[in-house]
């Protein structure tokens, strides 16, 4: 199939997001004090852990964009293609996609598609995350050059069974090729 998962990683001021965590504690706290709300003040105490886990180094806040790129050399191969790409992406759980059917739009994702590029200035299609998160969000399988069939560095998200594997090298005929 021929697609390319990108996915643009924004490491985000731990201090401002735990002054935004603390404001939206204290706000939670003057509700659940008014309404006595178990359940606002359960929120409270979330977001108290979630302050301490960012202050601790636990957990660091990232953006991520990710796009799917998707090409055929033919009008109905790619709509064929798309097709069986939002397939895959809905019967995964909790995925929500956005098709751009706009020109500009388009052309803005495409080139923050290209690795490397940092030049893309719109952020509204970023989603929050946080470090464990991450792991699990990042494609299965990662190389510089598209190939891994033996991974130098294995990355674990939360679930366990979830690894990640990295090569920077491709081994070709017991010669390395560069990255």
């Amino acid at each position: 199939m021929d697609f390319w998962i990108t996915q643009n990683i924004f490491p985000l001021e731990i201090r401002k997001e735990i002054q935004k965590e603390e404001k939206l504690a204290r706000r939670l706290q003057g509700d659940a004090a008014r309404e006595r709300s178990v359940s606002k003040m359960n929120e409270v105490g979330l977001k108290d852990e979630k302050v301490r886990s960012l202050a601790s180094g636990q957990i660091s806040p990232f953006n991520v964009l990710t796009i799917i790129r998707v090409w055929d050399r033919t009008v109905d191969g790619l709509f064929s293609k798309v097709s069986a790409i939002k397939t895959s992406l809905s019967n995964l759980p909790g995925v929500q996609y956005h098709q751009c059917n706009h020109f500009t739009q388009a052309r803005n994702l495409f080139y923050e598609s290209f690795p490397g590029w940092i030049g893309g200035s719109v952020r509204e299609w970023d989603l929050y995350t946080e470090s464990p998160t991450l792991a699990n969000m990042m494609p299965t399988t990662t190389s510089f050059l598209g190939d891994l069939d033996e991974g130098e560095a294995m990355y674990y998200g939360n679930n366990g069974g979830d690894g990640k594997g990295v090569s920077n090298c491709l081994k070709l005929q017991g010669k390395k090729r560069g990255f």
